[in-house]
């Protein structure tokens, strides 16, 4: 379930429940100074900090009280790959030919038709189909 008053989703994964928080302050820059991964990066994870995310995570147990009883197994911070407008990365990769990119996108499912409407036809006749 997503839920817009702790910004977080939560569900039942296998025997054990899960929750995501979506931050909106204070923001961290994931990784300054240099702004950008490394490229060698992979599945690059963050330490945990409890501390920053606790006010969404006593919303969702305000919502949800079992997950005040369950506790913490485990904390996965790593960052999540969208852009900073929000819109997604969709069109040609530059310096590359016949190769699109569609990624980065902030609403995953909401944007999917839209993305799959505008990749195959911007690449194939140049405009996007309008609908």
């Amino acid at each position: 379930m997503r839920d817009s008053y702790s910004s977080a989703y939560f569900r039942q994964e296998q025997k054990s429940g899960l929750m995501g928080v979506y931050e909106d302050s204070p923001l961290r820059e994931a990784w300054a100074p240099e702004g950008h991964p490394a490229w060698e990066s992979s599945n690059e994870l963050f330490p945990d900090d409890l501390d920053r995310i606790a006010p969404w995570l006593e919303r969702v147990i305000e919502r949800m009280p079992i997950f005040g009883d369950a506790g913490i197994r485990k904390v996965i911070n790593g960052a999540i790959p969208h852009t900073p407008d929000g819109a997604p990365l969709l069109g040609p990769a530059p310096g590359l030919k016949n190769f699109w990119m569609c990624c980065g996108t902030s609403f995953g499912i909401a944007q999917a038709a839209a993305a799959a409407n505008t990749s195959p036809n911007g690449c194939c006749t140049a405009m996007p189909r309008s609908t």
